[in-house]
């Protein structure tokens, strides 16, 4: 009888060993889930995360070249001294992007640019989910270039492309058609558009998603079910919290030191052109965001494992010298 009882510890002790591997793999691989879940796929935070970015030097010198770009190509302005505007040019914008307004425009921009993505991505109503597209429209930023241009241009220049200060507090449309209207001629519904998620892929953007959101709510309540099955069949259910505890601190860890190292791969991944400096800019907020968020488990870890040892060495300070040990035990 003793035999079958040591042998029924020993196997409850591997199982809760695996069942411990499982969940602290599981709380590592849904914490990345839902913070993905309730950072990326959430306007608001995602606006507060990429708010800041316009007062990165690299993100408003990589606006600057973009939006210098863009005015020089709609522009007729010809010769060597486009050349001489170019430089120029980006130096002014790079000024007017460190004002208040172009704080507001940056975060209207991606507020619209995030909300139409999940409308399109969510099958909803709008009009990113009519045209199938979606883009992050910079036209804003084009009318900040433009106001820049007459500035720095010479009078006789400026005079003879009677060139407007366009309103920058209208939709991106209107200054675009503002422009428009002073050049005398159409300009493309793409002029100043990035474009974000072209039709062709967002059948396939849609059921990434829907499986994204399954899987998570899937991983959550599976790893909440490995954790209680640890707990439960585990002979020693004191240090089994303890290894759940530091397995938790431990992953938390590797993954908070890994995510820094992903934004060149990431970068990569994209063509960006003038702009590969804000998206790095932007992806490594994000994986800083990431960072940050995996603190938090991390700290529970390091709390359930000490609070789990601190309890083992209290009851067996209790129990005295002359207590008696159970033997059923096995490592957990």
């Amino acid at each position: 009888m003793q035999r079958y009882r040591h042998g029924g510890g020993r196997a409850r002790s591997w199982l809760a060993a695996v069942f411990v591997v499982l969940a602290c793999l599981g709380i590592a691989s849904s914490v990345a889930a839902v913070w993905a879940r309730e950072t990326l796929l959430n306007t608001d935070r995602y606006v507060a995360t990429v708010a800041p970015l316009i007062k990165d030097p690299s993100v408003t010198r990589s606006l600057g070249d973009f939006t210098s770009a863009k005015v020089l190509q709609a522009v007729p302005v010809q010769g060597r001294l486009t050349q001489q505007l170019a430089s120029q040019l980006s130096r002014k914008i790079g000024s007017l992007l460190r004002t208040g307004a172009a704080s507001a425009a940056w975060i209207s921009v991606n507020r619209a640019a995030h909300r139409q993505l999940m409308a399109a991505l969510r099958g909803g109503s709008g009009p990113a989910a009519c045209q199938g597209a979606v883009a992050l429209d910079l036209m804003p930023f084009v009318s900040f270039g433009v106001s820049g241009l007459v500035d720095i241009l010479p009078g006789s220049v400026a005079g003879r492309l009677n060139l407007p200060r366009i309103d920058t507090s209208a939709l991106p449309d209107q200054q675009r058609a503002q422009l428009a209207a002073a050049l005398g001629r159409p300009l493309p519904q793409s002029f100043g558009r990035v474009t974000l998620l072209r039709s062709a892929r967002l059948a396939r953007a849609q059921r990434a998603l829907r499986l994204f959101d399954l899987l998570t709510w899937v991983l959550v309540g599976v790893t909440a079910v490995i954790t209680c099955l640890a707990i439960a069949v585990s002979p020693r259910r004191r240090r089994t919290f303890v290894y759940l505890g530091a397995g938790v601190a431990v992953l938390s860890l590797i993954v908070h030191l890994f995510v820094g190292r992903l934004d060149g791969p990431i970068v990569h991944r994209f063509n960006a052109g003038d702009l590969a400096p804000a998206l790095k800019a932007g992806v490594a907020a994000f994986l800083g965001s990431l960072a940050a968020f995996t603190l938090w488990p991390l700290i529970a870890g390091v709390a359930v494992a000490a609070v789990a040892c601190l309890a083992g060495l209290l009851a067996r300070g209790s129990r005295g010298s002359g207590g008696k040990r159970t033997t059923g035990g096995g490592r957990f």
